[in-house]
């Protein structure tokens, strides 16, 4: 994790000095091993880096870096993971004496294929590179979007780029104004777009993609996407976890190469207990090398402790733990903060305990720090299956999946049939397919309890019924007013309207899912949604905030390719998710974690944290930041909301409240409010 920066003037105006050096200064926290700025000749283009050695190359690093020829300079921020195959490709494996570093590869690479050349590359990266030759600045980002890079661009004047977005606002030309159609995506009122941030005209570089700026504007495409339609069929179980081992193997590997101390979050889960063990396993018992582990506990919510299952990976030995206490961690605690770090509102609240994992790590020297994260996605959890089996009509397989599920989750099978199975039946009424629909019951009620007439009412005649006439009768059998409404934040009509939209929105509001036609479907949509989500931003930001380098072995492009790929059965089977993976860590991963049914969850935790510690400060900023809130949410809602939220705390309403302190802070603190 280092840092990118640049100018780039196509009109060839001469770039501002003031200008790249207030970038630089913004950005000097990702780079605490240097910084640097390279000019052009002509002046009309700069690049600048901020160094963090985290790799044994990057120790003999020095960027940006110009080719012998004199045509080609590189800033990049990266990891390349296929180096010897590069090497190879680009015929530089005879020369041992020099050590090659990942921006060299890259920059060789481009000389020899051009824009094509992101396409033989593995890993994490977002780079630069100004051709004299052709006088055009060539950029890509990495296939999950894992290391960020950011644009503007004013056509035919200027173009800026930058690892954070304080960076490309470090120029004097870059405009400082709100984006209402990514706040609006913030509330839920819109679907993300992975390009647009929180600020109007500056862009992130999209996941996957390259772009090449000139005199002649500005190109972007993508050189990389996934394959939604492959499937892998091998011959046994046993071979497909042996593949998914080696891969993933392969995946921790690429991302324990470092020439400081490796750290590893542990929590309880199957994720980064894999990574933890696996690591472990790769470097071996050795002292010199011995992983880092940073896991927090709770000795007041036993229901979010988790320390019976870190200490499983613990007690095997090799690893050098810290435990941290995080009961009376306040959510409010580093908010002061994190906007100096941050691009958008910080929403998820665990996106800030990981502060403290950090603060330790740093202090112990690690500058790398392996993170489970998107493991639930990559590895799949399979209920996507129960929905296939359903729309094959194989019930009985179906009833005998949610069984399982129910032994080992805190599920039942009805719930099961209710969330993935009975959808299909509304979908069929909807359809006027009925003897579809009532051969599919006389199924159901073979392997379910339930009421045939309940079943039919429900999911195949209220479903075709008018909203009116459905209200009509929930109040005719008492049912009209719910006793747990759910949370209605009201927008303010201006901001609707300049969002052009017609008819009253409600923020917040759970949107109506459409049930996946295959597992593979629903996989698809869970890799993409992350990637989408930009996911990694936000705990990027916070650990370079303390010099370490977040890496994710579940982020690995060969991992998802192959996990995507398997058919269902390798997903889901016997009421066991992400089966393969559990096969796979046979032999690495103690066995109390790897046949764990479910994880604890951290909702206790939060609703606690904002109930006990933080009414007093939710109450204040609510009166502080509503003036910075009234020109997009409707006040009179929210203040019944946090009334709400005393009178009956629940997961919703202090998220959503969560949510609401974030983006008021976040906007008044950026200085982005109306």
């Amino acid at each position: 994790m280092s840092a990118i920066a640049g100018i780039y003037h196509p009109n060839r105006q001469a770039v501002n000095p003031a200008d790249i050096s207030r970038m630089m200064e913004s950005l000097a926290h990702r780079g605490l091993d240097g910084g640097d700025i390279w000019y052009q000749n002509a002046n009309h283009i700069a690049l600048g880096h901020q160094m963090l050695w985290t790799t044994p190359e990057s120790l003999h690093e020095k960027l940006p870096l110009t080719d012998i020829t004199g045509n080609f300079t590189i800033t990049a921020d990266a990891r390349i993971d296929n180096r010897d195959e590069l090497l190879n490709a680009l015929g530089l494996k005879n020369n041992s004496q020099v050590i090659i570093s990942d921006s060299t590869l890259i920059l060789e690479a481009y000389k020899k294929w051009g824009e094509r050349c992101p396409e033989y590359l593995l890993g994490d990266f977002a780079f630069a590179i100004w051709d004299e030759v052709q006088q055009v600045l060539f950029c890509a980002r990495d296939h999950f979007g894992v290391n960020p890079f950011y644009y503007y661009l004013l056509t035919g004047k200027i173009f800026v780029l930058a690892s954070e977005i304080g960076g490309v606002l470090g120029v004097a030309d870059v405009p400082h104004r709100l984006n209402e159609t990514e706040l609006a995506v913030y509330l839920k009122i819109l679907e993300p777009r992975p390009e647009i941030t929180f600020y109007q005209d500056i862009f992130a570089l999209q996941a996957a993609h390259w772009l090449r700026v000139s005199p002649q504007g500005l190109t972007i495409r993508q050189y990389w996407s996934l394959d939604p339609e492959r499937e892998l069929r091998l011959n046994s179980d046993e071979e497909y976890a042996e593949q998914l081992r080696e891969l993933f193997t392969e995946a921790v590997r690429c991302r324990i190469r470092s020439a400081f101390p490796i750290g590893s979050t542990l929590s309880g889960g199957l994720d980064s207990s894999s990574n933890t063990c696996m690591a472990r396993h790769l470097l071996g018992q050795d002292s010199s090398s011995r992983l880092h582990t940073f896991s927090m506990f709770y000795n007041k919510i036993p229901q979010c402790d988790e320390r019976q299952y870190m200490n499983a990976v613990v007690e095997q030995g090799g690893l050098t733990p810290h435990f941290i206490a995080v009961d009376d961690y306040s959510l409010m605690t580093d908010i002061e903060r994190i906007p100096w770090y941050a691009e958008h509102p910080f929403y998820p609240p665990n996106w800030l305990c990981p502060w403290e994992p950090y603060r330790t790590a740093h202090q112990n020297g690690v500058r790398v720090l392996l993170d489970g994260s998107c493991g639930d996605s990559t590895i799949y959890f399979g209920l996507g299956y129960l929905t296939e089996l359903a729309r094959a009509g194989k019930w009985q397989v179906f009833a005998a999946e949610a069984q399982g599920l129910s032994q080992h989750y805190r599920v039942t099978p009805f719930g099961l049939l209710e969330s993935y199975g009975l959808p299909y039946l509304t979908e069929l009424a909807q359809q006027k397919q009925m003897p579809q629909m009532l051969s599919a019951l006389s199924q159901i009620v073979q392997h379910f309890d339930g009421s045939p007439w309940q079943l039919i009412r429900n999911y195949g005649i209220r479903p075709l019924a008018s909203e009116p006439v459905r209200q009509r009768w929930r109040n005719f059998r008492g049912r009209g007013a719910s006793t747990h409404p759910p949370v209605e934040i009201s927008v303010n009509p201006d901001f609707a309207k300049r969002l052009g939209m017609t008819k009253p929105c409600l923020a917040f509001q759970p949107q109506p899912s459409v049930l996946p036609k295959t597992a593979r479907e629903d996989h698809y949509s869970e890799v993409m949604s992350w990637t989408k989500k930009r996911f990694s931003l936000g705990i990027n930001n916070a650990s370079a905030a303390f010099g370490i380098e977040t890496r994710y072995p579940f982020v690995d492009v060969r991992l998802v390719e192959f996990c995507l790929s398997l058919p269902p059965e390798q997903k889901l089977h016997q009421g066991w998710n992400r089966i393969v993976m559990r096969r796979a860590m046979a032999g690495i991963l103690p066995d109390a974690l790897r046949w764990r049914g479910g994880k604890t969850t951290y909702t206790k935790s939060l609703i606690g944290g904002l109930y006990s510690h933080e009414q007093q400060q939710l109450a204040d900023f609510l009166s502080r930041y509503s003036s910075i809130l009234d020109p997009y949410l409707e006040m009179g809602t929210i203040k019944f909301l946090y009334e709400q939220f005393l009178s009956q705390p629940t997961q919703q309403n202090a998220m959503t409240l969560w949510k609401i302190c974030n983006l008021a802070f976040w906007l008044n603190r950026t200085g982005l409010s109306q």
